[in-house]
Order: C-alpha cells, then sequence, then structure tokens
C-alpha cells in the first residue's frame, strides 16, 4: 500500500510540473571560498531570496542553480563559523551566470578572527552534515588531511552511534547503531568495496589510508538512489582529486609498539596533482608504503555446563595466545577528472595491498583430558583490493544524466600456512584438577613437565578467496520550478551489477604421534636434517620428544599483564625448517581440503524513482521507491565424513542451488526548517541484509553424530526503519544534534544450535541421518527490534579571548537497546520397550537477548587546539559492554567488558614555509578488550595490544 501511494504522489507530480513549467529561465554557477585564505567552503548554503531554490556547494565550494526566474536575483549565502552574504545579480535567459563569492570569518566586534586548522575541519563537516540530503555524518576533507587519524577507520569510529572491531589494535571494521559489519556497507567513490574474507559481506577498511580522501560520509537513513543492502549504515569514502593549482606533499613516519616495545614501524605517502588544458583535465596520484607491528596477546576461555541439571559452568580449556603480525602495505590512487561545459567526466582507481606475516604460539590446556598442546603456526596473508570507477555526468535540455561503469575486486591469498603441534597426554600430573576455579587458577595446577610431551604433528595448508564486483549505473535527473516557492527535482534510475566468488582451500597433514608406517618414514627424515637430534631419539624412533623444538629464548614481555606465563613455545625458525623437510611428503587431507570450497555468482537488478520537491526554504519532502532482484548461483560440497581417514578420500558431491529474491522498498524523507537556527528531519525507509556467502552455499557435512548444514534458501533480512532528528545550529552553538530511530528487523539470520533429526527429507538428507543432531542456520521467525538515541555537539569557541579561540569540542554519545528473541531447541530423548528403542523430538522455545555486538552506550570526546602553528587534540572513548556469545544456556553467553581509550594527536609548523611535525599516541592507556563469561563472571576473551605511536615529518609544497 505504502509502495502505490509514494507511486501515484510521483506521477502526479511529473504531471503537474509539466504543466505549469516556466519557460523565462536561467541559471547561476559560482563559488564560495574563505575571504582570508582563499579556500573552498563546502556544504555552505546558496539560496535565492523569496523563492525555494538554491544549492549547496560541494567539496571543491561549487554550486550550480538551475530554473532561476531571469531578471534581478538576491543570493543569500550561510556558512556556520561565517558571517552570512547577500549578493546581488543578474540573471539571463538560457546563461549560466558565474559568480565568486567570499564568505568572512565570524568575528567579536572590531576583532579579526583567523579560523584555525581543527576549526576550518569541523565547520565543513557541520556545513555538509547540514546540507545533505539524509540524516548523515561527515568527516570533512580539512579534518582528515590535517591532524589525521591512523588510519580511515579510526575516523569513521569518532562519529555518533559507531564502534570498532579492531585487530591487534587497529580498527579495521565497523559497527553502526549496534549491527554487526556485515549489515553496513563500505563504498569508495560510491562504489561498494569487494568482500575481503571468504564467509561474510564486509569489508576490511585498514586497507584505506586517510591521506588519500577528500571526505567521509556515514549514511543511517538510506535514499532511493543508493543500494538498499544496508540496514546499519553506509560509510562512502571520497577520493582527492586535483586542486586548482599544482599540489605536492610528502609524510616520512617512523612507530613504536609498546607491547612489543619496538622502535620499526614506518610509512611513506607522497601525493601530487595538477591541472592541464586550461586547468579542464585535472590529475591526482598518491602511493604510500607502510609497515606496521600489530601484535597482541590473547587470552581465550571455553566454559562448559559442570552439571547438565544446573547451569553451573565449569572451565573446558584455556587458550593463551601470541600474536606476532607484522604488517606491510603498499597502496596508489589515481584520479583523473576533465570538465565538460556543461558536465565531468571523472576516472578514479584506488588500490591497496597487505602482506601480513603472523606468527601464532598457542598455549593450550584442556580440562576433559587433562592434556596440553603447545602450538605455533606461521600464516602468510596477502590481501588485495581494488575499485575501478569511470563516471560521466551531463547536463543539457534540463536534464542532468549520470551514468558510470565500475569494478571491484579483492583476492585474498593465504599460499604458507604452517601448522606445528607438540602434545603432554598428562600436563597435570598428579595435581588435583579443580574445575569451579578462574583460567589464572586453573593454568597453575599444570605440572609444565615436559618429559611425556612428544611431537605431535605437522600441516601445511593454503587457501584462496577472490571476489569481482562489475556494475553498470543510470541516473537521469530533471528538475522543473512549478513556481517561485515551490521546486520539483525528478529522479530515476538503473543498475546492473554482477558478482562472482570463489574459495579454494587445500590442506596437508602428517599425524606423527601415530607411529610406525609413514609417520615413522617422516621422523626419519627429520632426524636425518637434524642430526643433532639423533643424541636423543635415535634413527627409527616411533616418537619424537617435544623438548627437542622449544625456543630456549622465548620470553615474552609482560604477558597478559603478568597474569599468565606462557613458555616452551615451539622454534620459529626449527618449525619452518621442518616443514621444508616434509613438504612433498605429507598427506593430502581430502576432508579438510574439499568440505568448505564453493564458487559461485550473483546478479542484481534494481531500479529507482523518487522526487524532491522544495517548499520555500523550509520544507523539503523526498518521497520514492527502489526495487531490487538478486539471482544466486553457488556451488558446494555435500559430503560424509564418518571416517576418520580423511587423507585416503572424502565421499562427497559437488552441488548447485539457485535461490531468487526481489524487493520493493519505500522510502520517505521529510526536512521541516522552520527558524534560520533549527531543521527537523524525518524518515521512513525499508532496507535489508543478504546472507553472507558462505551461509547459502549448498554445502552439507555429515560426521558419525552430527550434520553441518548449510541453508541455500535463506531469506535477506528485511528492516523497516525510522529516524527523526532534530538539529540547532548558529555561529556560536556550532551544531547541535539529538536524534531517535527505531528498527524492526525480520528473517535476522542466526546460527540456531542444535537439534534432533526426525525427518531427513526436511533437510534433503539422505534417511541415514535420522537421530542424528543438526547444526543449522536459520532466518528468526521472531523480529528483533533495535531502538537508538544519538546526541551530537560540534562547536568552536571562536568568541572566547585570547588562546581559548582556538580551541574545537566535538562531543556524542549514542544509547541503543535492543530485543531478539532467539529460537531454543530442547532435544528430548525417550526410551521406548520396542523398536526402534529410542525416540526423539525437538522441543522449540526462545530465550530473550540483545543484538550481538550492539553496545548500550558510546561516548566520545574530543577537545582540540590551534596556537601559533601549534594544534594538539585528545580523544577520548568510552563503549559499554556487548553482547558478544549467543546461547541457549544462559550461563554460557558473553558479553564484553567495558572500555574506555585515550588517544592523543599533535602537529606543529616548522619554521619553513610548508613543514610540519606530528605524533599519534594510540591507546595511551594500553586498555585491554575482554570478553567476560557471564556464569562465572571470569574472563572469556582478552585481547592485550598496548600503546602504539607514530612520529613524522610532513611537507606541502
Amino acid at each position: 500500500m505504502t509502495c502505490k501511494i509514494l507511486l501515484s504522489v510521483l506521477f502526479l507530480s511529473i504531471v503537474g510540473s509539466n504543466f505549469l513549467y516556466a519557460k523565462d529561465i536561467g541559471g547561476i554557477k559560482g563559488y564560495v571560498t574563505d575571504s582570508t585564505s582563499g579556500e573552498p567552503l563546502p556544504g555552505a548554503n546558496v539560496m535565492v531570496q523569496n523563492t525555494s531554490m538554491g544549492a549547496s556547494t560541494d567539496i571543491k565550494g561549487t554550486f550550480i542553480i538551475s530554473n532561476v526566474p531571469i531578471g534581478k536575483q538576491v543570493l543569500l549565502v550561510k556558512y556556520i563559523g561565517y558571517e552570512d552574504l547577500t549578493y546581488t545579480i543578474k540573471v539571463k535567459k538560457n546563461k549560466l551566470v558565474q559568480v565568486k563569492l567570499r564568505l568572512k570569518p565570524a568575528m567579536l566586534e572590531g576583532e579579526e578572527i583567523v579560523v584555525s586548522v581543527q576549526a576550518q575541519g569541523q565547520m565543513a563537516a557541520i556545513n555538509q552534515q547540514l546540507s545533505s540530503r539524509s540524516i548523515t555524518n561527515v568527516v570533512s576533507a580539512k579534518k582528515i588531511q590535517e591532524i589525521p587519524d591512523a588510519n580511515a577507520a579510526e575516523a569513521v569510529g569518532r562519529l555518533p552511534g559507531v564502534s570498532l572491531i579492531r585487530e591487534g589494535g587497529e580498527g579495521n571494521k565497523v559497527v553502526i547503531r549496534g549491527l554487526a559489519p556485515k549489515f553496513n556497507k563500505i563504498e569508495v567513490e560510491g562504489v561498494k568495496m569487494a568482500a575481503t574474507g571468504n564467509d561474510d559481506r564486509s569489508s576490511d577498511l585498514s586497507m584505506i589510508s586517510p591521506y588519500m580522501l577528500d571526505g567521509i560520509e556515514v549514511t543511517k537513513a538510506a535514499l532511493p538512489d543508493k543500494d538498499a543492502n544496508v540496514i546499519g549504515g553506509n560509510v562512502n569514502f571520497l577520493l582527492r582529486e586535483a586542486p586548482d593549482e599544482p599540489h605536492w606533499d610528502a609524510i616520512a613516519q617512523t612507530g613504536y609498539n609498546g607491547l612489543k616495545k619496538e622502535l620499526g614501524d614506518y610509512k611513506f605517502v607522497f601525493s601530487g596533482s595538477k591541472r592541464f588544458l586550461d586547468k579542464n583535465l585535472g590529475l591526482f596520484a598518491q602511493i604510500n608504503i607502510e609497515k606496521r607491528n600489530r601484535s597482541s596477546y590473547e587470552l581465550g576461555v571455553d566454559y562448559t555446563r559442570n552439571d547438565f541439571a544446573t547451569t553451573n559452568v565449569d572451565i573446558q580449556d584455556v587458550l593463551l595466545k601470541d600474536f606476532s603480525r607484522d604488517v606491510n602495505r603498499y597502496g596508489g590512487t589515481i584520479v583523473l577528472d576533465y570538465k565538460l561545459p556543461d558536465g565531468k567526466i571523472k576516472l578514479s582507481s584506488f588500490f591497496s595491498s597487505i602482506d601480513k606475516l603472523i606468527v601464532s604460539r598457542f598455549d593450550n590446556y584442556r580440562a576433559l583430558f587433562a592434556d596440553r598442546f603447545y602450538s605455533l603456526s606461521q600464516t602468510q596473508n596477502d590481501l588485495f583490493v581494488m575499485t575501478n570507477a569511470l563516471k560521466y555526468k551531463q547536463s543539457f535540455s534540463g536534464f542532468l544524466v549520470s551514468s558510470g561503469i565500475s569494478l571491484a575486486f579483492s583476492e585474498n591469498k593465504m599460499p604458507k600456512n604452517i601448522g606445528f603441534r607438540g602434545y603432554s597426554p598428562d600436563a597435570f600430573g598428579n595435581t588435583s584438577l579443580k574445575y569451579n576455579v578462574s583460567p589464572e587458577e586453573f593454568v597453575s595446577f599444570a605440572d609444565n613437565d615436559l618429559s611425556t610431551a612428544y611431537l605431535y604433528d605437522i600441516s601445511r595448508s593454503n587457501n584462496y578467496t577472490r571476489e569481482a564486483d562489475i556494475a553498470a549505473t543510470l541516473d537521469i535527473q530533471y528538475k522543473i520550478s512549478l513556481s517561485n516557492n515551490i521546486e520539483t527535482l525528478f529522479k530515476g534510475g538503473f543498475k546492473y551489477k554482477q558478482l562472482n566468488k570463489r574459495f579454494n582451500k587445500e590442506f596437508r597433514w602428517m599425524p606423527i604421534h601415530w607411529g610406525g608406517g609413514e609417520p615413522a618414514k617422516r621422523i626419519d627424515a627429520i632426524l636425518q636434517a637434524y642430526p643433532w637430534m639423533q643424541n636423543t631419539a635415535p634413527l627409527g624412533s616411533t616418537r619424537l620428544p617435544y623438548s627437542l623444538f622449544v625456543d630456549k629464548q622465548y620470553n615474552p614481555n609482560n604477558f597478559l599483564g603478568g597474569n599468565f606465563n606462557i613458555k616452551d613455545m615451539p622454534d620459529k625458525e626449527l618449525v619452518n625448517g621442518i616443514a621444508n623437510v616434509l613438504k612433498d611428503q605429507l598427506f593430502y587431507n581430502y576432508h579438510e581440503s574439499i568440505k568448505d570450497d564453493y564458487y559461485g555468482g550473483e546478479n542484481y537488478y534494481a531500479a529507482y524513482l523518487m522526487s524532491e520537491i522544495k517548499i520555500g526554504q523550509s520544507l523539503v519532502f523526498i518521497p520514492g521507491v527502489r526495487f531490487e532482484k538478486n539471482r544466486t548461483n553457488y556451488n558446494g560440497v555435500r559430503g560424509n565424513a564418518q571416517t576418520k581417514l580423511e587423507h585416503i578420500g572424502y565421499v562427497h558431491s559437488d552441488t548447485t542451488t539457485v535461490r531468487n529474491n526481489d524487493f520493493l522498498l519505500p522510502m520517505i524523507h521529510l526536512k521541516y526548517k522552520p527558524l534560520d537556527w533549527f531543521d527537523l528531519r524525518l524518515a521512513y525507509t525499508q532496507t535489508l541484509a543478504r546472507p553472507d556467502y558462505n551461509k547459502i552455499v549448498p554445502k552439507w557435512n555429515r560426521t558419525l553424530t552430527t550434520v553441518f548444514w548449510n541453508n541455500p534458501y535463506l531469506k535477506p533480512s528485511l528492516a523497516t526503519n525510522y529516524d527523526i532528528y532534530a538539529s540547532f545550529y548558529n555561529n556560536t552553538i556550532g551544531l547541535f544534534t539529538i536524534g531517535g530511530f527505531y528498527k524492526n528487523i525480520k528473517n535476522l539470520i542466526f546460527y540456531a544450535g542444535q537439534a534432533a533429526i526426525v525427518n531427513p527429507d526436511e533437510y534433503g538428507l539422505p534417511q541415514t541421518s535420522a537421530g542424528k543432531t543438526i547444526s543449522k542456520v536459520i532466518n528468526n521467525k521472531y523480529p528483533a527490534d533495535l531502538y537508538g538515541m544519538e546526541i551530537d555537539w560540534q562547536t568552536h569557541f571562536w568568541y572566547l579571548p585570547g588562546i581559548l579561540q582556538g580551541m574545537v569540542l566535538n562531543v556524542n554519545y549514542t544509547h541503543t537497546f535492543s530485543k531478539v528473541k532467539y529460537p531454543r531447541n530442547i532435544i528430548q530423548t525417550k526410551y521406548l520397550t520396542h523398536a526402534p528403542w529410542i525416540e526423539t523430538t525437538n522441543i522449540d522455545t526462545f530465550y530473550t537477548g540483545r543484538l550481538v555486538f550492539q553496545p548500550n552506550n558510546i561516548l566520545n570526546i574530543t577537545l582540540g587546539m590551534d596556537y601559533k602553528g601549534f594544534s594538539p587534540r585528545i580523544s577520548m572513548l568510552y563503549q559499554a559492554d556487548i553482547f558478544s556469545l549467543p546461547n541457549n544456556i544462559s550461563a554460557l553467553r558473553g558479553t564484553t567488558d567495558k572500555y574506555l581509550r585515550w588517544d592523543i594527536s599533535v602537529t606543529q609548523k616548522l619554521p619553513i614555509n610548508g613543514l610540519e611535525i606530528f605524533g599519534n599516541f594510540n591507546n595511551i592507556s594500553s586498555t585491554i578488550e575482554r570478553d567476560i563469561n557471564t556464569g562465572t563472571g571470569f574472563p572469556r576473551r582478552e585481547q592485550h595490544y598496548g600503546m602504539t605511536a607514530d612520529i613524522g615529518l610532513r611537507y606541502i609544497f
């Protein structure tokens, strides 16, 4: 019904517009700049007085107002932080009159104010946010370039409603309004980045250098002309373009890792831009090289019920982890733009490559078997991402036509994975192992005796993931003035995208602990390669003592804050040598190599129709509707792993499934501005989230007791979203925004736990699967509700005396609340006195919890100051606990601990013109990320990554 009403409104508007369209019109094209510096002012609001006509300036400070009645007109220009400007201009018939408008900073009476660096960045963000059509938060180009964050993710993480997922302390994925990364979309120049993993649709933001950006936009209420596959928010990274004058800058920095107490990180960035052919052709190019130590110490604890009649829990195992991550990044950006008389052609290309070497040492204590594993794995991770976009925009005969083609590509190679494990079958000796204790006390029971430990197994593997997205778009826009006070814009368009995805794995393995036969030959090969070992284990030995492989020099500094001691870890160089000796002698493990392989693709079709109706300068109404159709075609593996001889064979078959879904999605936006200093925005939208790749691949894996079953016919999650935002602004207040949102999400996709298989036909399984348990992912039949409130204040204290004039404050607070009914299955077993002797039934119920990844409270405070070339900034992030682990048993669920982090950034201009020194000091309090088991209050996960620091020079010339 909503879609029918919207389509009727759009049709009547078009008919009425053509009937009333006026002929005696012209246009105005202009530039808005700072009167002192000449810098462009993006987001400035330019209005034709006593009409509904107007426009906002883009990043370059330019604007175009079309369909302006001929004759004398008065322009009114508003920009928060600057004085209003009125300018009289004469509009000529069928002519585009050009004008340059220069604004003066707001000032105290008789006192000239110089706008500081941080204030420029803040004011640009404020004005761009106010001029946006939707509910949007902005990080301006000025703010990014002048005092950059460590990476692009950290810049996004300071916006309202945004939290980050970190690896080794570095933000790499975003959570928006409590919704996991897979519910959000990451774009570069409006082109969705290809997913960087083999499982979900999320992208790694650490691939993006902040120095290549001309702004960041986070849109939280979708418009019909954008993809609807976003429930949380859409993050769009805008690339820099060549300004009118040549611009070159070089950056060199070094870094320090507080966890490893090492100095050796570095980054080099070189950028250049110039315009040619009477400044019509612009070229911007940048290259960057970076080395980072992103190591971390981590704790992992699994809990289990100690009595199935109660909810009491005990430790199942403890895993101490030392991750050594050496990250090398290489990136580049090229942007070409050519100005046409009434349009523009733009070619943008961005690529980033990460070469990551991860050496992981694991010390694993297992309660059930009272044993212990000593492990080392080495992973070479080569990740490459690229986006290319060619866009064309042209105005003619009242129409604005935009079209484009794009390619987004990612390739994730893990070609040199090595695994090595030692095993102690009696790790606790004569100690009476206790269960209902803390992880620290549990580990203290271990006897640390290596005399019974031996080499367990060795493995080599490689993984390959590839995604390619090709898209084409066409948008047509037509603006009509019904009268001086009513202006209507109509827009429609189409999009086609083809996605191809592939994942392959190869796993080779040798169980050395078996002894005899082939393993014995491998033992002799190791002893012959390292003759010194024969003093302890002669040729023909059926086992190798693990003590031969221990790194005597390994002693990590202050591991997990000194609460645990990880030692007796394998020697990395020795492990690499042994893996090389056995590289052609390991068994090919068919099961592990084949069961998760898949390939396939998706065909996406979309069309939309929308209108933007302006009534005077106070009301903007945007109704629209979007149609999306998606066809998926994936091939996966269905196999039987009931045999333990996976290295001999794996009985399986390839299966392909095709699924289609389409949606008609209404969207309505309303902006009401009754006062010069206040506006109200409302939005009603319907959006969706498509299932992760690895959830719809048609695979299953049958073991002796359990079937791991994928659901290839999962439905997309569908969200109905309501937003209301009020903004208060002037030169003194800055911008104060308060808003609320509500989302009702149907068909939420989640892991449903295990159930008994009563009827195998229900899942397309063989009849021999009856009686086993099934582990599955489903659409939740209960809708999820998400509520939230966001408060944001951005201000510049230009009106205070002396040094205080340079102070800039950003404060935002987000409160979210969600309610999800998670289906819960209870398997009930009844023993019979006759065949089939056992009867199994499923009892369906549910438990209520929060959305995973959703924090209740987020608080960001940033205070900066500029004084005579000195620019410090201190930032605080507080994040309340997050629901991190759902479980049918309440005592086995997990939440994160509260998180409080402090960062400091400093820039100082040097006496040489264009030269400055800067420093970033991140997580100066060495805050720990910690998950808690709700049943015991003990840690479930901990990640320690310490403080990091970067100090560098930047030269702009």
